[in-house]
């Protein structure tokens, strides 16, 4: 029993992720992978009516309309269509309710008529021209009258009568390839509310297909659904009116991760653009969301995000979010806008109130931070050490004689000979001069030193008399073979190479930054920069929104590695019903194996154009080269938009 509650659930999430991703967009049929479907009796005067069944009918109206339903797999499909109310997706956008839930609205205003009318009353149908709604609103009377009987019998009568009542639902073979037309008929109630009431027809099919086990070891279910929308808008005040009930920018990283930089693929560091769109109206808006960002101090990364249409349904609030990847460093202000026609026909447009953040590379002024107080450190610790090991405290004045030599002096006091020439700030050649004061240890083998000290150093008084380089003499000159020696050793240490280390440590750590946001700023550079006009205005206030065409500029990029294969996408835009499905299958005998068919955005692309991201261009060669074989005009070129980037190679079949 818990299983199959489970594997219930589990399809329902499914079906309700499929929705929210298929009915973002337009197209001429409705199709996803092999299963299709469309309005059979398109209104050539009626928009988007060759998509979606689009009414206006008055309340107690009723409309005779059919659905076109298409298997386009290779082997016979069962089928299951029913009708079912409109609902917000996740996403904020148009769904349809599950099979299970309960119609309230346009669910339960759909009766399907699959099955041909009884056969006593196929002449009196055909009299009426096999429309629906005249033959079921003929009374007995009137029936007897057009069959030319003195009297109708009511077992006949009564199956006329449920005939009329419809089904909800329709369960159907369809042969391979096979299409047929299914009749319903839509009832608006007397009591309608004037406006906009959504809902839809879905195909699926009728047996699940087993996904396996969850993590839980529960059996899974899937199954394939589509579905055409369904706008019923009720005669009388019409109602659009779109305001920002919130904007905020979120953080969608953690500043102080310093695991990030031993990451292989760390992944991006962003912002998420946030508003909530809300409609007080009584019909679902069509609307345009802009995103002002502006760079208050380079100007590199100031952008107008246009490309971006939703829909916000009646009474409902819609969650625009928008992924922005942060920069390292700068000030930045942020503005989000929306334009839609209101119910007289003018453009309206508003813009939230701006946002401005302050962006700082915490992590890497942290880094050298820390870089820095250890050197510190490790200065003090040498000085210390040094001032220690040479400060001379506790030593003595020692007058030179004629015949001491600085190793002799070394040897006579037990001390190393480096020790005694830095203590005294003897340089090379290291010669001494008879008269000569300088400092020694005051014992000599545990023994207080002989009476040519001269004084004790007061520990107070650090000084210690400067040694002039001595005049070459007899004595000298003796003693130079041995300084010599000495002089070899090497030099003493320098402070100063430490205090030029620490500033070399953070010149590095500053152009590591650098580098870093220069990398950034590369990556986020958009082909078009243009101007925000909105944010030193009214929020509230209609604004205009100039764009203006930077000049070209040429970076060079280091050379990204080229991927031999990939994930496709194939989106049909205008195309035959079923040629995104053909070309998967095509597709997959030269060995491509990830694929997924859909719908594109736009339903007026021409051609066929193969789009794909930099690093997957030998992919995208491999497959051009395989579509040559049978579309000769076939296209190949580098994808720029989300929808042309949503995979390494994206086919875009138009008519």
């Amino acid at each position: 029993m818990f299983t199959k509650i489970k594997s219930i659930k589990s399809l329902l999430v499914f079906s309700l992720f499929v929705f929210s991703i298929f009915f973002a967009s337009k197209a001429s049929a409705i199709e996803y992978g092999m299963l299709g479907g469309k309005p059979a009796n398109p209104d050539p005067n009626v928009a988007d009516s060759s998509s979606w069944f689009i009414y206006k009918l008055a309340p107690g109206e009723k409309k005779e309309d059919a659905l076109q339903v298409m298997n386009l797999y290779e082997n016979e499909l069962g089928v299951l269509v029913y009708a079912a109310d409109g609902t917000k997706s996740s996403g904020g956008g148009f769904a349809l309710k599950q099979y299970t839930e309960e119609k309230e609205e346009v669910g339960a205003w759909v009766k399907f008529y699959p099955e041909s009318v009884p056969t006593v009353f196929q002449e009196v149908f055909d009299q009426k021209e096999g429309k629906i709604i005249d033959f079921c609103n003929l009374s007995k009377e009137d029936l007897q009258t057009a069959m030319k009987k003195t009297k109708l019998s009511d077992e006949d009568f009564d199956a006329h009568q449920k005939w009329c009542q419809g089904t909800e639902e329709v369960t159907l073979s369809l042969a391979a390839k096979e299409s047929r037309k299914i009749p319903f008929v839509f009832s608006v109630p007397d009591k309608a509310d004037v406006g906009e009431h959504t809902g839809g027809i879905l195909i699926q099919k009728a047996q699940l297909d087993d996904a396996g086990a969850d993590q839980q070891g529960s059996a899974v279910k899937l199954t394939t659904r589509v579905g055409v929308r369904i706008y019923e808008t009720v005669p009388g005040q019409v109602i659009k009116n779109l305001t920002f009930s919130d904007f905020k920018l979120v953080k969608n990283y953690k500043e102080l991760n310093f695991m990030r930089w031993f990451e292989k693929n760390p992944k991006p560091e962003d912002f998420l653009v946030q508003g909530d769109v809300t409609n007080s109206g009584n019909v679902s808006v069509d609307f345009q969301n802009v995103i002002s960002i502006k760079d208050n101090f380079f100007g590199k990364r100031t952008q107008e995000i246009t490309d971006r249409n939703f829909q916000v349904l009646k009474a409902d609030t819609f969650v625009s979010n928008y992924s922005w990847e942060s920069p390292r460093f700068g000030k930045y202000t942020f503005a989000m806008g929306l334009k839609y026609t209101d119910d007289q026909g003018k453009e309206q447009s508003t813009y939230s109130s701006p946002i401005t953040i302050w962006i700082f590379p915490w992590r890497e002024l942290i880094a050298v931070f820390i870089g820095v107080l250890i050197l510190g450190g490790i200065y003090l610790g040498r000085k210390k050490y040094l001032k220690k090991k040479y400060g001379a405290v506790g030593w003595v004045e020692y007058s030179v004689k004629k015949t001491d030599t600085i190793a002799k002096l070394a040897k006579k006091y037990e001390i190393n000979w480096e020790i005694l020439v830095r203590t005294n700030k003897i340089k090379p050649p290291f010669l001494l001069e008879a008269g000569m004061v300088v400092l020694v240890p005051p014992t000599v083998n545990g023994k207080e030193i002989p009476a040519e000290v001269v004084k004790k150093i007061d520990k107070k008084e650090k000084t210690v008399k400067k040694i002039k380089a001595p005049v070459k003499t007899k004595s000298a000159a003796k003693i130079v073979p041995e300084a010599v020696l000495v002089e070899s050793a090497g030099k003493p240490f320098n402070k100063k190479y430490l205090v030029w280390g620490a500033v070399i440590l953070l010149l590095a750590g500053i152009i590591m930054a650098g580098i870093n946001f220069a990398k950034k700023n590369k990556a986020a550079e958009v082909n078009t920069q243009l101007s925000i006009t909105s944010l030193g205005g009214d929020v509230n206030e209609p604004q205009s929104v100039e764009t203006e065409k930077p000049a070209e500029a040429v970076v060079e990029d280091p050379a990204p590695v080229k991927k031999e294969t990939g994930s496709v996408v194939i989106l049909n835009g205008g195309g035959v019903p079923g040629s995104a499905g053909k070309l998967s299958d095509f597709l997959k005998t030269s060995g491509v194996t990830e694929i997924e068919a859909k719908n594109a955005e736009l339903d007026t692309h021409i051609g066929i154009v193969v789009y794909y991201q930099e690093e997957y261009m030998p992919f995208a060669e491999k497959i051009m080269k395989t579509l040559s074989e049978k579309y000769k005009d076939a296209k190949l070129e580098v994808a720029t938009d989300d929808e042309q980037k949503s995979a390494a190679v994206v086919i875009v079949l138009g008519e």
